[in-house]
């Protein structure tokens, strides 16, 4: 089952996420808070390891989008710990954070939420949560072309923006 957490930019989802996930069992995935610098990194939710997810202008392998700037090697990290959840996960949530303007280009957590949706459609016990922001609210829509070349008819949609 796949369920889709929505809202506008900016609107605590993230947070709301994160401490949703400290309260309930068998939650893994990834999450994109904001550190004290209002610096976005991410999150491990199994091991609480976090990494630099944003670039600065003298890092090389950035990936660009709109006026933001991301270090590539992190977003394969999460990619990478993502795809062996994935791998493992029998039971529980799968969070991944975010789907975006990246993702519709098939970059950023492309990756890891085509493995996500082919999880749902194999195992009933293992729910996976998208987190997107309203800007990418047609992601999953029949007809958006994401849709269908990920083959995925969402079962539910869980939708608060």
């Amino acid at each position: 089952m796949i369920y889709i957490f929505t809202g506008e930019i900016n609107s605590g989802k993230t947070n709301s996420l994160l401490k949703w996930s400290k309260e309930k069992p068998y939650i893994f995935g990834i999450l994109t808070p904001k550190n004290e610098k209002r610096e976005r990194y991410f999150l491990d939710l199994n091991s609480g390891i976090t990494f630099k997810m944003e670039a600065n202008e003298f890092d090389v392998n950035t990936i660009s989008v709109g006026p933001y700037l991301f270090k590539k090697e992190s977003f394969d990290l999460a990619n990478q710990i993502l795809g062996n959840t994935v791998k493992k996960l029998n039971k529980g949530f799968l969070i991944i954070d975010e789907l975006g303007k990246l993702e519709l280009l098939d970059s950023g957590l492309y990756k890891s939420i085509i493995e996500g949706i082919s999880l749902a459609n194999k195992n009933e016990e293992t729910v996976k949560l998208f987190r997107r922001n309203a800007e990418a609210a047609a992601l999953l829509r029949p007809g958006s072309g994401f849709a269908e070349r990920t083959g995925q008819k969402r079962k539910a949609e869980k939708d608060t923006g």
